[in-house]
């Protein structure tokens, strides 16, 4: 399931009163988003560079 299905399942949920408080849950949870997949990213850089490294060396 994509992320933003979870985000709207959380914000059901939670259901705030006055619709900011929604938007910033949302907002908050599609940068978390964003940063699990930098981090994702950063790793997969990490293991092709260390892939590389081991292919020079043999």
């Amino acid at each position: 399931m994509p992320w933003w299905i979870y985000t709207v399942h959380w914000e059901e949920e939670t259901t705030p009163s006055n619709k900011s408080s929604r938007i910033l849950t949302l907002v908050r949870s599609i940068f978390e988003h964003i940063q699990d997949h930098n981090s994702l990213i950063k790793r997969a850089n990490e293991s092709l560079a260390l892939f590389y490294a081991l292919l020079v060396i043999i």
